[in-house]
């Protein structure tokens, strides 16, 4: 089954690390994650390492992570920078 899920606000620090469980959770449990984050106000790397290590469970099924940010975004930057997002299915919007 595909979990859909909206993430918005924070996605730093504290609040990135509570993500990081949850979505480990739903990557084990599930055929497929696809999350909007176009209301994702603030990312830092603690973010960035929450989204590869969801990745990285759900490559294990042969599924990738679809992400849906922002253009121009702290997170949509970042998703550049690290280069991350050669590994999942990111949708950008304005």
């Amino acid at each position: 089954m595909k979990n859909q899920i909206t993430i918005a606000g924070q996605f730093s620090r504290e609040a990135a690390l509570s993500w990081k469980q949850k979505l480990k959770d739903m990557a084990t449990a599930s055929s497929g994650l696809e999350i909007d984050m176009t209301a994702v106000t603030d990312a830092d790397i603690t973010g960035i390492n929450a989204l590869a290590t969801t990745q990285k469970l759900l490559s294990k099924n042969e599924q990738k992570l679809k992400i849906k940010v922002k253009n121009n975004s702290e997170l949509a930057k970042l998703l550049g920078y690290t280069k991350l997002g050669a590994y999942m299915e990111v949708q950008f919007v304005n």
